[in-house]
């Protein structure tokens, strides 16, 4: 029950986050929240590993991915993947507007999905030319 308690109160904070990458706290809870914007490649991947370092090492409650992309590269998309299940820490993936292809994958990675009203998930298919 607390861990729910903590997880309800990151996601209320998660509504009023804007920047890239934030550590927010409440007097429950520490929630990191790791943007996946835009197209995923190796840059990204760096980040979000980057990230997950230091919400682990922050002893952070959960981890929330704020999910807003049409996909891209498959490599990093499994390196993405691979991070998040590794890490011990409650993994949230809060679909902002889309996550499509890899961004469909990447949030079925996390223990939860949570979406917004009008947010689409979906077609994830890896693609070869």
């Amino acid at each position: 029950m607390k861990a729910r308690r903590r997880i309800f109160s990151g996601l209320l904070i998660l509504l009023g986050c804007l920047s890239w990458f934030a550590a927010v706290s409440s007097d429950d809870a520490l929630v990191y929240v790791i943007n996946i914007r835009n197209e995923i490649g190796n840059g990204l991947r760096v980040y979000i590993d980057n990230g997950i370092k230091q919400a682990s090492e922050a002893d952070a409650d959960a981890i929330i991915f704020d999910v807003h992309t049409p996909g891209g590269a498959v490599g990093a998309a499994r390196d993405i993947i691979d991070a998040i299940q590794r890490t011990e820490l409650p993994t949230i993936a809060y679909v902002n507007t889309e996550a499509i292809s890899a961004g469909a994958m990447i949030s079925l990675s996390c223990d939860q999905i949570v979406m917004r009203n009008g947010g689409a998930i979906g077609d994830s298919a890896p693609v070869s030319i």
